[in-house]
């Protein structure tokens, strides 16, 4: 019978350990604020890792990439260039997307009529008039979400925040979707398809880079720098 109060004692001490903190990691947890931004939480008595001298590995950068708060000489410079680079890539991209769906949505209208009657080919218990309706509610809506899709990788583009990316990513999701539903009704097009999953690829990476850029203040590649020259 004395075997229950020594068991709950010890899942009470073990509850307690974990309430105090002895179970956790001394590491900085990082904060994601509602507008984007990032905010460090730095447990009591910690010390950053001292950076290494020059020359140092491009391995760096990976691990802050991917998961792994690291610091290091020129590390904010070699994270902005990175962001520099796939963000022009992502604009050229967007800019032929656009011209793309233009070119294909203006092909489209111009032969309507034949696809329509295609459509019904397909489906010919459908009424022609439903079909008609059908076809320029799909077109309402494909340059509705044009707008909103170029919309948002813009404001990502310009504004640089996490969440703004974040929320290009979703709208691209829905486009990605949205062609593979216009399949039923003969409007699927594979090149438009691929361009928006490109996109969606392209806008998740520089997602990543712009929280790592928000996690490595500007000055730290000048004051690890500095350290390293004068030991």
């Amino acid at each position: 019978m004395a075997s229950a109060p020594s068991g709950l004692a010890r899942a009470s001490s073990g509850l307690s350990k974990l309430l105090s903190g002895k179970f956790t990691r001394d590491l900085p947890i990082f904060f994601e604020n509602p507008d984007g931004s990032m905010a460090e939480g730095v447990p009591p008595g910690y010390k950053d890792v001292t950076p290494p001298r020059s020359p140092r590995g491009r391995g760096e950068l990976d691990l802050l990439l991917f998961g792994t708060a690291a610091s290091g000489p020129g590390l904010f410079d070699d994270i902005s260039d990175l962001y520099d680079r796939h963000s022009r890539m992502f604009g050229v991209l967007l800019v032929t997307q656009l011209v793309v769906e233009v070119m294909f949505n203006t092909l489209y209208l111009m032969h309507r009529s034949r696809a329509i009657a295609q459509v019904h080919m397909i489906y010919p218990g459908v009424p022609m008039d439903t079909l008609w309706k059908i076809f320029w509610a799909v077109i309402g809506c494909e340059f509705l979400y044009m707008v909103v899709h170029y919309t948002a990788g813009i404001v990502a583009l310009g504004t640089r925040r996490p969440r703004h990316y974040k929320t290009y990513v979703n709208v691209a999701v829905v486009g990605l979707i949205g062609q593979a539903l216009l399949a039923y009704g003969n409007k699927f097009n594979l090149l438009v398809f691929l361009l928006r999953l490109v996109s969606y690829m392209s806008g998740k990476f520089l997602r990543h880079i712009a929280q790592a850029l928000l996690l490595v203040p500007a000055n730290v590649g000048a004051e690890a720098l500095a350290q390293a020259h004068s030991v």
